[in-house]
């Protein structure tokens, strides 16, 4: 697939190290021209000017996230500078030390609120209103595993990343019909100067982790950026958030207890009359079971995203099975694995 971004101009927050400067770099070397912004403005200054000593356009620009005014102006500043806004990465985030919710301090809450949840409202703001005006543009936020699951003693985080996929999911339906396309990425545990951070911190907390990773290491930045570039590209031309794998976000090297997702881990697209495969039924679904000679199969209604989902369901000894769109249970494409 040929993801050029020749004659198109990227936006790319927390873009000083890590997963951001990785996607820069990334959309640089696609042809883009890119506006890196972070709030560590030596980092990000140096950072553009290696890539324009490589032969690319780039700029960096000091951002704090969390201020409006400072988000209004490095979106006035990339298209004064590039004369247009065709992707943005609203990648800034931080994370908050493990603790019970009783002991968070307020401060604590509204500091990391404020840049991981306010601060991509406030980016979504002011590249939309460019992007409205010029009637196309694509933009992916980055959520994480943590909006899509809980941990204990990461309420403060996991808050405002659940936050960032219900802001894209109703912004992604708000702008679909005006040419701009709006999608989360939720990323497990990448390699990067954060996670490393919390490795040293956390040590136990962090074994624990690494030994749920399905696929045995940690995730690189590299495979993220493949991810923001592709749903940026024309290749993802219909493709929006309510519509993406993992109950309506896309996921990375997710790994958690099967009692954290919703009642039905759903593993495909969501659609109606379309299959989505499932794992497991959690006691809280609510579902009125029909016992025959062979098979157990139902009516089932679950939230597992919005809208509610209908549907009949066929159980296999084991407990899995399908939810299917038709209300007819078993047919060739039955999979009770």
């Amino acid at each position: 697939m040929n993801l050029s971004f020749e004659n198109k101009v990227a936006l790319v927050t927390g873009a000083a190290s890590g997963m951001g400067l990785v996607t820069a770099k990334a959309f640089a070397e696609a042809g883009a021209a890119v506006a890196l912004s972070d709030v560590n403005e030596n980092a990000v200054r140096s950072a553009a000017e290696e890539l324009v000593a490589s032969g690319h356009k780039a700029i960096g620009i000091r951002c704090n996230v969390a201020d409006e005014a400072d988000v209004a102006a490095m979106v006035a500043q990339t298209v004064s500078t590039f004369g247009c806004l065709d992707a943005a990465f609203n990648n800034a985030g931080i994370q908050s030390p493990a603790m019970e919710i009783a002991d968070v301090p307020g401060e604590e809450f509204d500091r990391v609120n404020g840049i991981n949840l306010r601060g991509v409202w406030n980016c979504m703001k002011y590249e939309l209103r460019q992007m409205r005006e010029q009637g196309s543009g694509a933009i992916v936020n980055n959520s994480s595993i943590g909006g899509l699951i809980g941990l204990p003693g990461r309420a403060t985080y996991h808050a405002t990343k659940h936050g960032v996929i219900g802001l894209t999911k109703s912004a992604a339906l708000e702008y679909a019909a005006r040419g701009i396309r709006i999608n989360a990425i939720c990323p497990g545990i990448i390699n990067t100067p954060m996670v490393a951070e919390m490795l040293a911190k956390e040590p136990e907390a962090m074994k624990q982790i690494m030994r749920d990773q399905p696929i045995g290491r940690l995730g690189e930045s590299e495979e993220i950026a493949s991810a923001v570039l592709w749903l940026c590209s024309g290749g993802a031309s219909f493709v929006i958030l309510p519509n993406v794998l993992s109950a309506h976000a896309v996921g990375f090297g997710m790994s958690a207890p099967r009692h954290q997702y919703p009642a039905i881990y759903l593993i495909g697209t969501l659609r109606a009359n379309e299959q989505a495969i499932f794992s497991s039924i959690d006691e809280g679904a609510s579902w009125t079971r029909i016992n025959d000679d062979e098979h157990q199969y139902g009516t089932l209604s679950v939230v597992a995203g919005d809208p509610r989902i209908y549907g009949r369901v066929y159980v296999g000894t084991n407990g899995r099975g399908v939810l299917y769109g038709d209300p007819r249970p078993g047919g060739d494409d039955r999979d009770d694995r």
